[in-house]
């Protein structure tokens, strides 16, 4: 995508201020631990409700968004989140069959029902005290699981409803069924005001769009996907519960595309995968190209480019998913999307009994921590040479030997911390009950590092070479440009790194023009091969990669569909450093889970600036 032209910004002022019991007691758990961390209660509750965080397992998930909206102006005035319910098809064949539909018409015919996902509207919006989420979750969940109007199959209808200004095609339950949704809203209507939710009854039919605002030309195409979908198929519904800011309705939604760093005190930063909610009169009076919003990220407000941005249709995008009740009476997941039917309230897997896959983010690289320009900073001329300067304790004492010093500023290596990161897993990992097959790396230095930390905590003998797959590099969309310099396999055995010399890579060549589709595929295909070469031995195969190797190879062994560029980024962006996830197939169907191997926590350890303590300094 070609870089936006900046829009010249003229003076002015700067003056504008800018269900079930034992998960209800942990999320009491969770408010009272964030609170004995010095969060007020108030936005504690906040950080629950935004993030949708149920369980302890989640404390991680409010404290970055704490931190991150530590200069949200509304962090102390908003204490409300509109909520609505959905049916959702969550699995098996009508579920396929549907997102085959989603795909095959996005393609041919886009139109409006691709702003949202396949699913049945139960309520229209409603607001929730953050304190009382947890309350209403309850409500939802005691509701399903004792209500005669919950079924787990639902008769579906084909119609396609076409006059001069509208054209519609969906599917709408049958009189019978669409009676039975009611009720069981009506009861949930009712168990909710009983804790003062009011939620105003939804009167329409229910039904589920599959196409609308198309145009003449593609009246027949859709029409001839549509009427080919089996809604006599099996499906596993959910019940839904998302929830979005109050804020959302009077605002545009602009999604960034564009990275803006600000210039002047009342500018926002843009990243990619971000969404500023855009004030609409700042749009139409903008003379300039600059608008006003606030950023879902950390909710600051300010001003910015607008061509860095485009207009979204896609609200849904920007929802929290709150919480998914299987329509069957029994306890609810926790949070679904592609790491879904948890075997248990953890959701955690024991000893998977099949081959599996533990697929590992790399540990902290440095430049995340010292900045891009950190290689300039801590190699500093000495005759003809470059030796280390170590400006802080977190860079590495020692460096691995390579053709140029530059070369780390593509292929970074990871921090002390890094390593202790690697070694904590490699510990967990070895006292864990997986049997490890193979271990294979990205070609990368910081996972190579990671790999090697990890493998010198197995027993001698259970210790597996590291095998240097290119496959496991990240997508290579991120590096246009040029591909990093890697050190080749047998350099790093001279070094000292546990490096299976023999095995050549099933990639040769890098592709610079890769698309995201194609980074997907690569993955999926290197899982297979996996798949076959390890089938009968059975254990568990370890990856080495980056943030998006887990959802890159296992989304598509999920059989589930691939995410677009900014859900993608949004994803990776939350994946730890050193974080592992489990793919095992279970019941036939390959999904994620938490490894057997317990958490890895910690806080950041922020820069200090001695000018807070001016006073004491002579």
């Amino acid at each position: 995508m070609a870089m936006a032209a900046m829009p010249k910004r003229p003076p002015r002022s700067s003056t504008r201020t800018l269900g079930h019991s034992y998960e209800h007691e942990e999320e009491s758990n969770l408010l009272n631990r964030l609170m004995s961390m010095g969060f007020p209660q108030n936005r504690s509750e906040k950080a629950i409700a935004t993030t949708g965080s149920l369980k302890e397992d989640d404390i991680g998930d409010c404290v970055n968004w704490l931190l991150a909206h530590v200069d949200d102006p509304s962090l102390d005035e908003l204490d409300s989140r509109d909520y609505i319910l959905y049916l959702c098809p969550a699995s098996g064949q009508l579920a396929e069959i549907l997102a085959k539909f989603w795909t095959d018409s996005k393609v041919a015919a886009p139109n409006g029902a691709h702003d949202s996902f396949p699913h049945i509207r139960l309520t229209t919006f409603f607001r929730v005290p953050d304190g009382l989420m947890p309350k209403l979750l309850q409500v939802i969940e005691s509701t399903i699981a004792s209500c005669e109007y919950v079924k787990s199959n639902y008769e579906l209808e084909y119609q396609s409803l076409t006059d001069d200004a509208y054209r519609y095609v969906g599917l709408f339950l049958s009189d019978s069924d669409d009676d039975t949704l009611h009720d069981l809203a009506d009861v949930i209507y009712a168990n909710a005001d009983k804790i003062g939710v009011l939620i105003e009854p939804y009167t329409r039919h229910m039904h589920m769009s599959l196409a609308y605002r198309f145009s003449d030309e593609h009246q027949t195409l859709i029409e001839s996907l549509a009427s080919k979908i089996d809604t006599n198929a099996k499906c596993n519904w959910e019940l839904r519960v998302y929830s979005r800011d109050i804020r959302t309705p009077s605002h545009e939604l602009r999604e960034v595309t564009h990275e803006y760093k600000s210039l002047q005190s009342d500018e926002i930063n843009l990243d990619v995968g971000d969404t500023i909610l855009t004030e609409l009169d700042s749009i139409h009076d903008s003379i300039d190209g600059w608008y006003t919003g606030f950023s879902l990220l950390n909710g600051k407000i300010g001003q910015f480019p607008g061509n860095y941005t485009f207009k979204s249709f896609s609200e849904h995008k920007t929802w929290t998913l709150v919480k998914a009740v299987p329509m069957i009476g029994k306890p609810p997941l926790e949070k679904i999307s592609l790491y879904e039917n948890v075997p248990d309230e953890q959701g955690s897997l024991d000893t998977p009994k099949e081959l599996s896959f533990l697929v590992i983010r790399h540990a902290e690289r440095v430049d995340a921590v010292m900045g891009k320009d950190w290689v300039n900073n801590c190699f500093e001329a000495s005759g003809k040479e470059k030796i280390l300067k170590r400006f802080n304790l977190n860079m590495p004492d020692q460096y691995v030997k390579r053709r140029s010093i530059y070369d780390f500023k593509s292929d970074p290596p990871i921090t002390e911390i890094g390593r202790l990161q690697s070694t904590l897993i490699g510990k967990g990992l070895a006292a864990s009950p997986l049997k490890i097959s193979a271990v294979y790396s990205s070609p990368s230095l910081r996972c190579v590092e990671t790999a090697d930390y990890i493998v010198k905590c197995m027993a001698p003998e259970v210790k597996s070479d590291i095998k240097i797959e290119n496959c496991l590099f990240e997508w290579n969309g991120w590096h246009r440009a040029s591909p990093p310099t890697f050190i080749p396999p047998s350099d790093l055995k001279e070094q000292g790194f546990n490096i299976d010399v023999t095995y050549t890579s099933e990639m040769l060549a890098f592709d610079l023009m890769e698309s995201l589709n194609d980074y997907y595929e690569r993955s999926y295909k290197f899982c297979q091969s996996l798949i076959e070469k390890y089938n009968r031995i059975g254990g568990c195969v370890v990856l080495v990669g980056h943030a998006g190797t887990a959802e890159a190879c296992i989304r598509k062994l999920a059989k589930k569909p691939t995410l677009s560029q900014r859900d993608f980024v949004a994803f990776i962006n939350k994946v730890p450093f050193c974080e592992p996830i489990l793919a095992s197939k279970v019941s036939g169907e390959w999904a994620a889970y938490h490894p057997p191997i317990p958490k890895l926590w910690h806080m950041d350890n922020k820069k200090f600036d001695i000018k807070l303590m001016t006073d004491l300094q002579s």
